[in-house]
């Protein structure tokens, strides 16, 4: 393996750069740092691809070249949050002309048996 593939790389915004095995280039970063428990670590590509690896309850947050590869592998694909709220606001999104009065199916909707009682 050529020394160029196995050195960690501290970046200037708090990512630290490594090469896989097969020479793909990733960043990482720590979110919810702390020595052990809850937290994940995001993994964003060269190529732009993101993965989130979740850190089990026990589970060291250890940093070698070795472990972040296994990680990498093990990452599930990531959506950040600004982009799914985008793509769920625009499936909420009534289309031009359709009404947006309350239904049977919103939370704004009161059934008749949760209605308030009338006043006299």
């Amino acid at each position: 393996m050529a020394r160029e593939h196995s050195q960690l790389e501290h970046l200037p915004d708090g990512f630290i750069a490594f090469q896989t095995a097969k020479g793909e280039r990733w960043r990482h970063r720590d979110v919810e740092a702390s020595g052990v428990g809850p937290g994940y670590r995001l993994f964003i590509s060269d190529r732009g691809e993101q993965r989130r690896y979740d850190f089990g309850k026990n589970e060291p947050r250890d940093v070698t070249l070795f472990d972040l590869r296994e990680q990498v592998a093990r990452a599930k694909p990531f959506v950040p949050d600004d982009a799914a709220s985008a793509s769920s606001t625009a499936a909420t999104t009534p289309a031009a002309g359709t009404s947006t009065a309350a239904t049977s199916d919103t939370p704004d909707a009161i059934a008749p048996s949760r209605a308030a009682p009338p006043v006299n």
